[in-house]
């Protein structure tokens, strides 16, 4: 096996690649698949190449000892503090080697990038299996759900959303596309408050921004993929705003991915999550008339979301996990001092 960079990938190497990352998408992201567009390997490249360099990250492809076979693939997007990565190893048996070969690929990235830690998202057990190996810092397991707005049009069509809205003197919202700059200021100080409130920062959603940066990066690649931010901010009676909601839409294919709902701590547990929600589904059916499935994670100890969501119609697909590593424990494991 070796781990190969994608700038470095031959023409027949990029064809086994995509072949690889469509079954992947099929097999263990099953919401993404849904209504995804058949692309071509040169457009799979070209998104793959700018991604990359829109994001400042990092791919490589795991060959195997052909280097025609493509095995899997890692991922990595960095952030100021941390890198995050995406994972696959499509095999049925994970071969002897590979997890080294992983940690290896790890340590790479932390050489470029001056981060603490790295996140890697899982949803396969004998991948979580195999690299619990490592050992990671921490795991956090987390619920992917996907809601069917065809059967909840009591969700976008709510009297009671329609009263909050219309109540005078009260909460208001403030919606928005691809987040305009006069706003950024106030959504990176509320994210801030959300990361914080989780360990080491779990639960990260590769779509949520931490700075100006991040912000400005991931513009430029959903102007690249098509796709449009829609966020929600709940204001309060005093002008400030004190939560959001936000949501990815591809305008091609009729998907969402709902990241981050949150509020400030003094405004929870009176029922405006439900209220963000709700409202940005209206939002979002009235902004891509052909939204048909949005699709979020929620850490299942977060009995409160998790309610939230299943009470408005998400349908739990599958059960993730997130492993956060550390350089320190990656150079012990390759050097031969971890498990």
């Amino acid at each position: 096996m070796k781990l190969v960079p994608i700038t470095r990938l031959s023409e027949e190497q990029w064809v086994a690649y995509h072949q690889m990352r469509l079954q992947s998408r099929e097999r263990y992201q099953p919401a993404a698949a849904l209504g995804a567009p058949k692309r071509s390997t040169e457009f799979f490249r070209k998104r793959s190449l700018d991604s990359i360099r829109e994001l400042k990250g990092t791919e490589h492809v795991l060959l195997g000892q052909d280097l025609t076979k493509v095995l899997g693939f890692l991922r990595f997007y960095a952030h100021n503090t941390s890198f995050t990565g995406v994972f696959d190893f499509l095999a049925n048996t994970i071969p002897q080697g590979f997890v080294r070969i992983f940690a290896q690929g790890l340590l790479a990235n932390f050489e470029k990038y001056p981060c603490a830690h790295t996140e890697i998202f899982l949803n396969d057990q004998r991948h979580i299996q195999a690299l619990r190996l490592i050992p990671p810092v921490q795991e956090i397991q987390f619920n992917e759900l996907l809601l069917d707005l065809a059967n909840v049009p009591d969700v976008l069509q709510a009297n009671w959303l329609e009263a909050f809205l219309q109540a005078p003197g009260g909460f208001r919202l403030e919606q928005t596309v691809n987040l305009p700059v006069e706003m950024r200021a106030d959504y990176i100080r509320l994210h801030g408050q959300f990361v914080a409130d989780m360990a080491l920062g779990g639960q990260r959603n590769m779509m949520s921004a931490s700075t100006m940066e991040d912000l400005e990066r991931l513009s430029a690649l959903n102007a690249l993929n098509g796709q449009c931010v829609l966020v929600i901010f709940m204001v309060a009676p005093d002008g400030q705003r004190v939560g959001f909601t936000e949501l990815s839409v591809s305008l091609e294919t009729g998907k969402a991915i709902q990241g981050f709902t949150g509020l400030m701590r003094e405004y929870r547990n009176r029922g405006l999550a439900k209220v963000l929600k709700a409202a940005m589904h209206r939002f979002a059916a009235e902004t891509a008339p052909k939204l048909k499935y949005i699709s979020t994670t929620t850490n299942p100890h977060n009995a409160a979301m998790m309610h939230l969501n299943l009470s408005m119609g998400f349908k739990v697909q599958q059960l993730s996990s997130q492993m956060i590593f550390d350089a320190a424990t990656l150079r012990n494991f390759v050097d031969g001092k971890g498990k």
